[in-house]
C-alpha cells in the first residue's frame, strides 16, 4: 500500500467527518437499502447496506449513531457497497451487559455480510474502533480512515 494511497484514504475520512453534520438525507427508508439486526458475539447490531462494489464501512462517533452518515451513505452507495451500523448501546443497537470488543463486533458483522475486505472509516469513537479493528484483523482491512480519534491505551498527563 503506497503512502499516497494511505493519505487519500485519510483525506477522504477528514472530508467525510467535516460533512457529517450537514443536512440529513433519509436514505435508510429508500429503495435498495438493506437493513436488519446482526447477531454477533452475543450481542445485536443494527446495520444498513446500500450500493455495490468494494465494501466501505462507516462507523459513527460517540453519542451519535449511524444516521450521522446519511449524506455520505447516499453519496458513496453510488460507487461502493456502503455499510453503516450502530455500535452497541447507540441508536438501534441495544446495550450489552456482557464483556465485548467493538472491533470483534465489526469483524462479526462483516463475516455475516460476506465481506472479505473493506475500507473502514470512523469518526471519534468510530475511529478508535476502526484502528482497533485494523490491528486485530489486518487481512479484512483494505484501507483505514480514522478521524478525530484517540487510541486505546493512551493516557493523558503524567509525562
Amino acid at each position: 500500500m503506497s503512502t499516497a494511497y494511505i493519505w487519500r484514504v485519510v483525506a477522504s475520512a477528514l472530508l467525510l467527518a467535516s460533512c457529517a453534520q450537514m443536512g440529513r438525507a433519509q436514505l435508510s427508508s429508500g429503495p435498495g437499502v438493506k437493513s436488519g439486526f446482526a447477531e454477533v458475539n452475543g450481542g445485536k447490531l443494527y446495520y444498513e447496506v446500500a450500493g455495490e462494489g468494494h465494501a466501505l464501512v462507516l462507523i459513527h462517533g460517540g453519542q451519535m449513531d449511524s444516521r450521522m452518515w446519511d449524506e455520505q451513505f447516499a453519496l458513496f452507495s453510488k460507487s461502493y457497497r456502503v455499510i453503516r451500523y450502530d455500535v452497541r448501546g447507540f441508536g438501534r443497537s441495544p446495550a450489552s451487559s456482557n464483556v465485548f470488543a467493538d472491533e470483534e463486533d465489526l469483524a462479526g458483522l462483516l463475516k455475516m455480510l460476506g465481506v472479505q475486505k473493506a475500507y473502514v472509516v470512523g469518526l471519534s469513537l468510530g475511529g478508535r474502533i476502526a484502528i482497533d479493528f485494523t490491528l486485530a484483523h489486518p487481512a479484512l482491512g483494505a484501507g483505514l480512515g480514522p478521524s478525530a480519534t484517540g487510541s486505546r491505551g493512551f493516557r493523558f498527563g503524567g509525562y
